[in-house]
């Protein structure tokens, strides 16, 4: 939750209430984000997305180079987006 705290003092959607980076498969990070949100609005994800993953390579040094993964759990716990953006 830490680190949700810090991208919603960034100007983050507040929505997001935790963020979590993992180690994934080759080399390539594992973000799972949990929201309040309960349906699988496909362009509230991409903005989430695109939102979190700019924050998290310009104030956390997360490197995509080799891409990413992300999960998105919905307030309900149920997942709702599922992304491999791996290279």
């Amino acid at each position: 939750m830490a680190l949700a705290e810090r991208y919603h003092r960034a100007g983050g959607d507040e929505s997001v209430y935790a963020i979590q980076q993992e180690a994934g498969p080759d080399a390539a990070p594992l973000l799972i984000l949990r929201t309040t949100h309960t349906d699988a609005d496909h362009s509230l994800f991409e903005k989430q997305r695109d939102s979190v993953v700019s924050y998290l390579t310009r104030f956390e040094r997360l490197s995509t180079s080799e891409g990413y993964l992300m999960d998105v759990f919905g307030g309900d716990g149920s997942l709702l987006h599922r992304l491999d953006a791996r290279s």
